[in-house]
């Protein structure tokens, strides 16, 4: 993947987010654009302190795929990497109510303070299955 912080200096926001969001993008090519039928994207900024000097960068893409793509296949291939890569702890979640021991759900935490969660979700609100893809940054300077 790549090295989210390389030299361990305070990080500026802009920096942050933009890792966060290359981070989010390299995951999102992983999938076979055959099987991509659109997205959205949503972004926020969550403050990390009283005074307003430190953000957090948080942004969600929801990315509607064909109903034939198997999502819960994809949700491992992209654990089996993380996994390999080092610096990231991988925690994989099936259905809550025990009826599939399928992959629905991952996240993944890096030791740079980076976060991303995938979940597979049966209707983005437009009748085709989607794909929640999060990622957010570590606080950072404003």
């Amino acid at each position: 993947m790549m090295n989210l912080n390389p030299t361990n200096e305070q990080l500026t926001f802009d920096d942050a987010k933009q890792s966060a969001l290359t981070l989010r993008d390299d995951i999102e090519k992983t999938l076979p654009s055959e099987y991509v039928a659109g997205s959205s994207d949503a972004d926020n900024l969550i403050p990390c302190d009283g005074a307003g000097d430190t953000g957090q960068y948080d942004g969600t893409r929801t990315i509607q795929v064909a109903e034939g793509f198997d999502r819960s296949v994809w949700i491992d291939s992209v654990a089996a990497t993380f996994s390999a890569e080092g610096g990231w702890t991988v925690s994989k979640q099936v259905a809550a109510d025990g009826s599939s021991d399928a992959t629905s759900g991952l996240s993944l935490r890096s030791e740079a303070g980076y976060y991303v969660r995938i979940d597979e979700v049966a209707d983005a609100g437009q009748g085709v299955p989607a794909i929640i893809l999060s990622a957010s940054s570590p606080c950072a300077t404003l």
